[in-house]
């Protein structure tokens, strides 16, 4: 594999799991109840973390899938069709069309007997068989649930949703007890010791606590989940705000509600007319909106941004690009590793709305660890949540900041910044990688190096070798003659070059019968 090729599927990697992040953000934003009246085909995909409860490597070896440790040993044996990470620690493996989940060790948690596993909710496993029938494990194994059941949905607070059939949903505890006898048409998620709950069909919504007792009656046409005490609710098709208790804190008025749809550190979304803007837990706007489009705070500061015009077809892709970069949480890049602009004109305002970091800027970044780049005048550099600028932009290219240095390119080669805005290592290099446990590819001319954040030589890469990735657990993938093997800190071969396919970070995007990661 090329460093080109690996390039371009590194892209493709981040897209995909973009759009799962989106859409598993959709699904995790509603509840169960009238959306679900008739099931829909479901649309599977999955985003896959890193593994860091004990590292180990997908592989493949003669069509089969198994896993080895950073030493080499072969942790899960190399019989089966596909093999993914799930959670932290746990595998999702594939054998004869069925589906099971294993631990890093080897052992076996949820048998390889089903057709649906759903993304991990509340440490619970929600499984689904042939026949559409679903059941629930917890993380050690043992089976809450028998799978005999329409749907099974974590609702938050261990308790569980469960429906013999649509429109028909009880709530239960992880050993399976009823919270309550009451059956109901809609449930919305626990959140702050509440959950918006429907009795019955064309009846409000009202919420109960978690022994299951009604505690607001039936007031609402719709209803959302507490958030710092809050909870946005509707009443002939105006939103207003309740407390915990029901009472009517802000009065029904506003036409939609932004998202999140609730506060956040002292905030709420609304539309008020045909602009959207925050308000205060008094209903108050607590400053003068200026910006197209505004986001929740978090930690102090919200994302702001004005629009650049109408999009056309010409320009879509970035909007998309800009959408799916922003629920994956970080952005896409280009073969080099420099960020592709997402066409967002996006500054940062604190609570006060004063912008901290300008919305005129060419680009910013999302934030990550803390630091955002910045483009200023077709130069890049890099600022810090108060808007201080920790590098001046006077860069061509720049990549985020991994093990505390940043590749930049100054327009002829490329060197490492460091979060002092010093020049840790000068410019020389034609190709520059992103440093993970304190080493890093480079390229100078013909010559593929390993170097350290000194800048000093680790080893260079033996010719016929390919790096396409980083160490991780102090080993990194190598390629031979398009075999796959691994290589420690030193350059010596630990796991001779005999796989044919090697996997850390994946991401999978199925339909049908198969894993998921939607609702």
């Amino acid at each position: 594999m090329t460093k080109e090729n690996e390039m371009t599927r590194m892209n493709m990697t981040r897209l995909c799991t973009a759009v799962a992040a989106l859409s598993t953000a959709l699904l995790l934003s509603t509840g169960i109840g009238q959306a679900a009246e008739k099931p829909q085909e479901e649309l599977s995909s999955a985003v896959i973390m890193t593994d860091t409860a004990r590292t180990v490597f997908q592989v493949q070896k003669n069509g089969k899938w198994g896993a080895v440790a950073a030493d080499g040993t072969e942790v899960v044996p190399l019989v089966y069709d596909s093999i993914v990470t799930y959670a932290e620690g746990y595998l999702i493996v594939q054998k004869g069309g069925r589906l099971g989940i294993i631990r890093t060790d080897g052992t076996q948690i949820v048998p390889t007997a089903y057709v649906n596993i759903k993304p991990l909710m509340d440490d619970i496993i929600v499984v689904r068989d042939e026949k559409s029938k679903v059941g629930a494990y917890d993380l050690s194994g043992a089976l809450l649930l028998p799978a005999a059941y329409a749907l099974i949905q974590p609702m938050g607070h261990s308790i569980l949703c469960i429906g013999e059939e649509y429109d028909q949903y009880r709530l239960c505890r992880r050993d399976g007890s009823r919270l309550t006898d009451e059956m109901f048409y809609s449930v919305e998620p626990f959140s702050e010791g509440r959950a918006a709950v429907i009795r019955k069909k064309g009846e409000q919504y009202g919420y109960i606590d978690e022994t299951g007792n009604m505690v607001i009656p039936p007031s609402y046409d719709r209803a959302e989940p507490f958030h710092e005490e809050r909870a946005a609710v509707n009443i002939d098709k105006k939103w207003g705000f309740i407390d915990r208790n029901g009472t009517m804190v802000i009065a029904p008025q506003f036409r939609k509600l932004g998202h999140p749809k609730g506060f956040h550190e002292g905030y709420a979304l609304v539309m008020k007319g045909k602009k959207i803007t925050y308000i205060d837990k008094t209903g108050k706007t607590p400053f003068k909106m200026q910006w197209s489009n505004v986001r929740a705070f978090y930690d102090g500061l919200a994302e702001v941004s004005h629009s650049r015009g109408t999009r056309t077809l010409a320009n879509f892709s970035s909007a998309v690009t800009s959408a799916l970069s922003l629920a994956a949480g970080a952005p896409l890049y280009e073969d080099d590793g420099s960020i592709i602009d997402d066409g967002a004109r996006r500054g940062y305002i604190n609570t006060s709305g004063t912008e901290v970091i300008p919305s005129t800027n060419d680009y910013t970044t999302v934030f990550k660890d803390g630091i955002a780049l910045v483009k200023v005048h077709g130069q890049w550099g890099a600022v810090d949540r108060s808007g201080t600028y920790i590098v001046h932009p006077q860069y061509s290219k720049m990549h985020y900041f991994c093990d505390d240095l940043a590749a930049v390119y100054d327009g002829r080669k490329w060197g490492y910044v460091g979060r002092d805005g010093i020049m840790h290592i000068p410019p020389a290099y034609d190709e520059a990688d992103d440093f993970h446990e304190g080493l890093t590819r480079v390229r100078a001319a013909d010559d593929v190096l390993i170097i350290d954040k000194t800048g000093q030589i680790a080893f260079h890469l033996p010719a016929g070798l390919e790096f396409p990735w980083h160490f991780s657990a102090g080993i990194a993938p190598i390629i031979k003659d398009g075999k796959w093997g691994f290589i420690d800190r030193s350059g010596s071969i630990v796991v001779s070059p005999q796989y044919s396919a090697v996997l850390r970070y994946d991401v999978l995007w199925m339909m049908g019968s198969s894993m998921y990661y939607s609702g």
